[in-house]
Protein backbone atom coordinates (compact mmCIF):
# COMPACT_ATOMS: atom_id res chain seq x y z
CA UNK A 1 0.00 0.00 0.00
CA UNK A 2 1.40 3.42 -0.93
CA UNK A 3 1.84 6.27 1.52
CA UNK A 4 -1.22 8.05 0.09
CA UNK A 5 -4.30 5.89 0.47
CA UNK A 6 -7.56 6.06 -1.39
CA UNK A 7 -10.70 6.55 0.63
CA UNK A 8 -11.77 2.92 0.06
CA UNK A 9 -8.34 1.62 1.15
CA UNK A 10 -8.41 3.72 4.33
CA UNK A 11 -11.90 2.57 5.36
CA UNK A 12 -11.06 -1.08 4.60
CA UNK A 13 -7.83 -0.81 6.59
CA UNK A 14 -9.61 0.77 9.58
CA UNK A 15 -12.27 -1.95 9.49
CA UNK A 16 -9.57 -4.65 9.33
CA UNK A 17 -7.52 -3.13 12.15
CA UNK A 18 -10.40 -2.34 14.53
CA UNK A 19 -13.39 -4.47 13.48
CA UNK A 20 -15.33 -3.74 16.70
CA UNK A 21 -15.49 -0.06 15.76
CA UNK A 22 -17.71 1.53 13.14
CA UNK A 23 -15.94 3.87 10.75
CA UNK A 24 -18.12 6.53 9.23
CA UNK A 25 -17.37 8.68 6.25
CA UNK A 26 -13.98 10.44 6.07
CA UNK A 27 -14.17 13.90 4.51
CA UNK A 28 -10.48 14.75 4.71
CA UNK A 29 -7.61 15.26 2.26
CA UNK A 30 -6.28 11.93 0.96
CA UNK A 31 -2.85 12.65 2.45
CA UNK A 32 -4.42 12.66 5.92
CA UNK A 33 -5.98 9.20 5.55
CA UNK A 34 -2.79 7.51 6.78
CA UNK A 35 -3.20 9.38 10.08
CA UNK A 36 -6.72 7.96 10.39
CA UNK A 37 -5.35 4.45 9.88
CA UNK A 38 -2.84 5.15 12.68
CA UNK A 39 -5.78 6.39 14.77
CA UNK A 40 -7.58 3.06 14.11
CA UNK A 41 -4.48 1.16 15.31
CA UNK A 42 -4.45 3.24 18.49
CA UNK A 43 -8.19 2.78 19.08
CA UNK A 44 -7.80 -0.97 18.70
CA UNK A 45 -4.82 -1.02 21.07
CA UNK A 46 -6.85 0.93 23.65
CA UNK A 47 -9.27 -1.98 24.03
CA UNK A 48 -12.21 0.35 23.38
CA UNK A 49 -14.54 0.47 20.38
CA UNK A 50 -16.04 3.58 18.83
CA UNK A 51 -18.60 4.72 16.33
CA UNK A 52 -17.10 7.57 14.34
CA UNK A 53 -20.00 9.84 13.46
CA UNK A 54 -18.05 12.62 11.74
CA UNK A 55 -14.52 12.90 10.41
CA UNK A 56 -13.82 15.97 8.33
CA UNK A 57 -11.51 18.87 7.67
CA UNK A 58 -12.83 22.01 9.36
CA UNK A 59 -11.07 25.37 9.57
CA UNK A 60 -7.90 23.69 8.32
CA UNK A 61 -7.84 21.02 11.02
CA UNK A 62 -9.11 17.50 11.61
CA UNK A 63 -12.52 17.32 13.25
CA UNK A 64 -13.59 13.92 14.70
CA UNK A 65 -16.84 13.16 16.49
CA UNK A 66 -17.32 9.72 18.00
CA UNK A 67 -19.17 7.72 20.62
CA UNK A 68 -17.79 4.75 22.50
CA UNK A 69 -19.46 1.42 21.88
CA UNK A 70 -21.69 0.02 23.25
CA UNK A 71 -22.37 2.52 26.05
CA UNK A 72 -22.12 5.77 24.07
CA UNK A 73 -20.53 9.01 25.15
CA UNK A 74 -16.89 10.00 25.10
CA UNK A 75 -13.85 8.49 26.79
CA UNK A 76 -10.67 10.28 27.93
CA UNK A 77 -8.37 7.68 26.30
CA UNK A 78 -10.10 8.12 22.94
CA UNK A 79 -10.08 11.92 23.38
CA UNK A 80 -6.28 11.71 23.73
CA UNK A 81 -6.07 9.60 20.54
CA UNK A 82 -8.23 12.15 18.70
CA UNK A 83 -5.88 14.91 19.91
CA UNK A 84 -2.89 12.96 18.57
CA UNK A 85 -4.57 12.44 15.16
CA UNK A 86 -5.45 16.15 15.05
CA UNK A 87 -1.85 17.08 15.84
CA UNK A 88 -0.55 14.75 13.10
CA UNK A 89 -2.93 16.20 10.49
CA UNK A 90 -2.19 19.72 11.70
CA UNK A 91 1.46 19.18 10.77
CA UNK A 92 0.81 17.54 7.37
CA UNK A 93 0.31 19.56 4.18
CA UNK A 94 -3.22 18.82 2.97
CA UNK A 95 -2.06 18.83 -0.65
CA UNK A 96 1.24 16.93 -0.81
CA UNK A 97 1.73 15.32 2.62
CA UNK A 98 4.95 17.19 3.47
CA UNK A 99 5.46 19.04 6.76
CA UNK A 100 2.84 21.79 6.82
CA UNK A 101 1.55 24.64 8.91
CA UNK A 102 -1.87 26.20 9.39
CA UNK A 103 -2.08 29.17 7.02
CA UNK A 104 -4.74 31.45 5.61
CA UNK A 105 -4.91 31.96 1.85
CA UNK A 106 -7.59 34.47 0.89
CA UNK A 107 -9.33 33.86 4.25
CA UNK A 108 -9.39 30.08 3.75
CA UNK A 109 -7.59 28.08 6.47
CA UNK A 110 -5.52 25.09 5.35
CA UNK A 111 -2.47 23.15 6.45
CA UNK A 112 0.09 23.74 3.70
CA UNK A 113 3.84 23.53 3.14
CA UNK A 114 5.57 26.58 1.68
CA UNK A 115 5.58 25.36 -1.97
CA UNK A 116 1.89 24.37 -1.89
CA UNK A 117 0.99 27.65 -0.22
CA UNK A 118 2.80 29.52 -2.98
CA UNK A 119 0.94 27.55 -5.65
CA UNK A 120 -2.41 28.11 -3.92
CA UNK A 121 -1.75 31.86 -3.59
CA UNK A 122 -0.66 32.12 -7.25
CA UNK A 123 -3.76 30.21 -8.41
CA UNK A 124 -5.97 32.43 -6.25
CA UNK A 125 -4.47 35.60 -7.73
CA UNK A 126 -4.75 34.22 -11.27
CA UNK A 127 -8.41 33.33 -10.69
CA UNK A 128 -9.13 36.80 -9.30
CA UNK A 129 -7.49 38.43 -12.31
CA UNK A 130 -9.45 36.24 -14.73
CA UNK A 131 -12.83 37.27 -13.32
CA UNK A 132 -14.60 39.97 -15.30
CA UNK A 133 -14.88 43.41 -13.68
CA UNK A 134 -18.48 43.71 -12.47
CA UNK A 135 -18.00 46.92 -10.54
CA UNK A 136 -18.32 49.12 -13.59
CA UNK A 137 -14.94 50.70 -12.87
CA UNK A 138 -13.15 49.10 -15.84
CA UNK A 139 -11.92 51.11 -18.79
CA UNK A 140 -14.38 51.50 -21.62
Amino acid sequence: MSDILTYAEAVAECERIAPASKWGYFEVPDVWLRHLVSFAHAVNASGLAITMTTCKEKFGGLDIYYETRPMGGRHPRIDALVDAAQDACGATCSECGARGYLVSVRRWLSVLCAPCRGRREAASVAAALARPDTTGSGAA
